[in-house]
């Protein structure tokens, strides 16, 4: 006697878990129709937080180009992970590390038709200041760039 009534108890929890589920998790017609249409007019938008940082990590597509944001708890962007939008080159890599007022500091990107990896070094003025890297025009030759306060650009070795 004790196993038929199980069953019947189980069916009715199953079905009850399965109800607030699909209430819980589910959206209106009305909202997801709404969030669709805006999404589909502007970008596509992910957040990730916890209770000691609201922004956390923001993910967005924008006109199909992908990005990551990695924010601390008092909303400093400190890590990009994206691509790099260029006008005449398709989307490509970039990373960004930003120091503790959220000014870029450092990328690392590919770049060129030869998708050659670019390292940039920026100062506090947000002026590169390092260039390492490949080649863009031939995606072969190394070459090392500085450049002075003035923006007076030497080229160490390669060329730039």
């Amino acid at each position: 006697m004790k196993k038929f009534l199980q069953i019947p108890l189980i069916a009715f929890f199953a079905f009850a878990g399965g109800f607030t589920a699909q209430i819980v998790l589910t959206s209106t017609p009305a909202l997801a129709t709404a969030a669709t249409q805006t999404s589909a007019k502007l970008f596509s938008y992910f957040k990730m937080n916890d209770d000691k940082n609201s922004k956390a990590i923001e993910m967005s597509v924008k006109q199909g180009v992908p990005e990551q944001t990695f924010i601390t708890p008092d909303g400093v962007t400190r890590l990009q992970l994206g691509m790099y939008n260029v006008a005449g080159e398709l989307p490509s890599p970039v990373v960004t590390l930003n120091d503790r007022r959220g000014s870029v500091r450092m990328l690392l990107r590919l770049a060129g038709p030869y998708d050659s990896p670019v390292l940039i070094f920026k100062d506090h003025e947000r002026k590169d200041r390092i260039i390492l890297g490949m080649s863009p025009n031939d995606g072969k030759e190394p070459f090392l760039a500085t450049f002075d306060s003035a923006g007076k650009k030497t080229n160490v070795f390669g060329k730039y």
